[in-house]
């Protein structure tokens, strides 16, 4: 078995590469040959590259400027060709290429849920630094309206130390050094959740202790 990496320079190649990722990825979208030309313009050292096993087509690769700022690389591999070594091939080339433009680090995304690629990553010295999370908002069909939020729970000039102690009875519990604090971490609370929270906090708004905070109850 061989497998060989070439540089996808081509209009014909660039669609070779094209049709791998419509393949593994075809919920991404995959910009047409002229926009990847234009992009190139714009931003130079982008590598383009094409892995084939036994003189078939098996995976393609990527590699540029992240936006953090290191190489940014991308390996995809067709699923009937995964295990034959055209992903460390087209890893290989693709560190390659990003030394010589100078990087210090590289970088790859990889499904959280996707095993194979997680462990294809570690076994290839790369470290996770990121998780990244995927909110989808429903835009056919009816739309559920907010959850109901329960209310709140607030203990009002307790000692810092107390107060963080109580999230060992009460996980929910928020935990701040200021009224005003607490009550910011307490609406993104409760847009979040229906159960109650608790808010412990040393109020910097003394007549708190004697009324209670607004929107709220003193249940201490």
């Amino acid at each position: 078995m061989s497998v060989a990496v070439r540089v996808a320079e081509t209009d014909a190649e660039r669609e070779e590469w094209r049709a791998v990722r419509l393949v593994v990825e075809p919920g991404e979208r995959t910009a047409p040959v002229e926009e990847l030309r234009e992009r190139d313009r714009r931003t130079p050292g982008r590598a383009y590259l094409l892995a084939d096993v036994d003189g078939e087509l098996a995976g393609s690769g990527f590699s540029g400027r992240s936006d953090l700022g290191h190489a940014g690389l991308m390996i995809l591999v067709l699923p009937e060709r995964r295990g034959r070594g055209a992903g460390s091939a087209l890893l290989e080339a693709l560190l390659g290429n990003a030394i010589a433009q100078g990087y210090a680090r590289a970088g790859v995304h990889v499904d959280g849920a996707d095993e194979r690629s997680l462990a294809f990553a570690r076994r290839h010295d790369f470290d996770e630094v990121d998780r990244q999370v995927e909110m989808v908002r429903v835009l056919d069909g009816q739309v559920p309206g907010p959850r109901p939020f329960d209310g709140a729970f607030f203990y009002l000039a307790l000692p810092l130390r107390v107060a963080r102690e109580s999230r060992a009875f009460r996980p929910d519990a928020i935990v701040a050094e200021s009224a005003y604090s607490a009550l910011g971490a307490f609406g993104g609370r409760a847009l979040a959740e229906s159960r109650p929270a608790v808010v412990v906090v040393r109020p910097d708004r003394p007549e708190w202790l004697r009324n209670g905070p607004p929107g709220g109850r003193a249940a201490r």
